[in-house]
């Protein structure tokens, strides 16, 4: 015996109390839900039940002929609110237009009474196999259009990191082209020095005036220097952007270094006044001793490039949280707003006079900011106070990320 494999919810419509209250006891006794009516409008209001509280009405048994419509007429408004239903039609006559009129309005099955229970049952069941290849479907469906458009959206994800990627590409060719070609130009002029003024040497040997023979040396040995400066600037920037860098991690007393550094500007520059204020209780920091100096060097040295002769420069330092940070002022004429942004790309000079006079390769700053985001910090250039020459402002951390010190402490670092 077939038996459908789920408890449906089965509506019966048939006039005949006999019959309709038979089918419903036994379809009861197998398992379903079941529901007698005698009269179509009974049967569709039933449907509309089914339908406004959200169950699925599974299966109706309908009688052609009924006391108040016809049963193809119920078979149409039921399944107008329930589209899956599978219906059977029943009839007690052998009418063939009947059972063509019904499988077109979307029966299942025609059966004829007096019916077995056995078919009434294996109708059911396939019922039950359809409507679960259908539920399948859809959930098949459902999940294909949820893949579809996940996969749909990681592809516009992937697309747009990829444009990303290309535009940063595109950025950094541009770059690096733009790079390529300030180098040839800072090689170049050094060199084209040092190569006129060797071929005139060597082509006026024994006749060139000691004099001039040491002039003409004096400006191959400058130029030569300049070159070499470049060069290692060069180097130094590759190492930062590639990231081979090496860092030696140790503490050190900050105030120290920076005195020690300034005491060496005063040397050289005996007419500055250079003022140092470091806030009480700053202790040790745990960072590369070298390359902090590196940072304060360059800084300094800047300041003292742009200090009028017996100008002031401020080094103040802070501790903020985590960090340090230094603020080193100078009473030069500044560096405009528009330059701020620029200040610290490879090779950019700004076109004042001090740059026009003092050969450089404007890698300086770019180097010191390369140097400060390695060791995890940060630094920017403001105005001075009110509004007179520049500040540079860099704050490194205090300790450095716990993985970091981590790793150094356990070598002895």
């Amino acid at each position: 015996m077939l038996e459908s494999p789920v408890a449906f919810n089965i509506l019966i419509v048939d006039d005949d109390k006999s019959t309709g209250a038979t089918l419903l006891a036994i379809l009861r006794k197998a398992g379903h839900q079941g529901q007698w009516v005698t009269t179509g409008a009974d049967a569709v209001q039933v449907a509309l039940d089914y339908q406004t509280s959200g169950r699925q009405l599974h299966a109706a048994l309908i009688d052609v002929r009924l006391p108040d419509t016809s049963g193809l007429d119920v078979l149409r408004g039921v399944k107008n609110m329930h589209p899956e239903i599978g219906a059977v039609i029943m009839t007690g006559y052998a009418d063939t237009m009947t059972a063509i009129h019904a499988i077109n309005d979307g029966a299942f099955a025609y059966v004829q009474k007096p019916y077995n229970i056995d078919e009434i049952k294996a109708i059911l069941a396939r019922i039950a196999e359809r409507q679960k290849l259908v539920r399948d479907k859809r959930e098949a469906t459902v999940l294909l259009e949820t893949t579809v458009a996940q996969r749909t959206l990681e592809l516009r994800h992937a697309n747009l990191q990829l444009l990303e990627t290309i535009k940063k590409l595109q950025a950094a060719d541009a770059v690096k082209s733009k790079f390529v070609a300030m180098v040839s130009h800072e090689l170049r002029t050094p060199l084209t020095i040092i190569m006129g003024f060797s071929e005139t040497i060597m082509r006026k040997v024994g006749v060139i005036e000691v004099a001039q023979m040491q002039s003409y040396a004096k400006v191959i040995h400058s130029s030569s220097l300049r070159l070499s400066r470049l060069i290692e600037d060069m180097l130094n920037l590759s190492r930062m952007q590639d990231e081979s860098m090496r860092l030696v991690w140790a503490r050190f007393n900050f105030k120290d270094m920076a005195v020690g550094v300034i005491e060496g500007f005063k040397i050289t520059h005996p007419a500055l006044r250079f003022e140092l204020s470091v806030e009480e209780g700053l202790a040790d920091i745990f960072s590369d001793k070298d390359r902090v100096e590196q940072i304060v060097v360059n800084i300094l040295g800047n300041a003292v490039k742009y200090s009028p002769t017996e100008g002031s420069i401020r080094i103040t330092t802070k501790i903020a949280g985590s960090e340090v940070v230094t603020r080193v002022e100078d009473e030069g004429f500044g560096i405009p707003e528009e330059d701020r942004a620029k200040i610290f790309e490879a090779f950019y000079r700004t076109s004042d006079a001090v740059n026009l006079k003092t050969p450089g390769t404007g890698l300086g700053l770019t180097i010191t900011k390369a140097v400060v985001e390695a060791l995890g910090g940060w630094i920017r250039v403001e105005s001075g106070r009110e509004g007179r020459g520049s500040a540079f402002v860099f704050a490194l951390p205090k300790e450095p990320k716990e993985h970091i010190k981590t790793i150094q402490e356990s070598k002895g670092g």
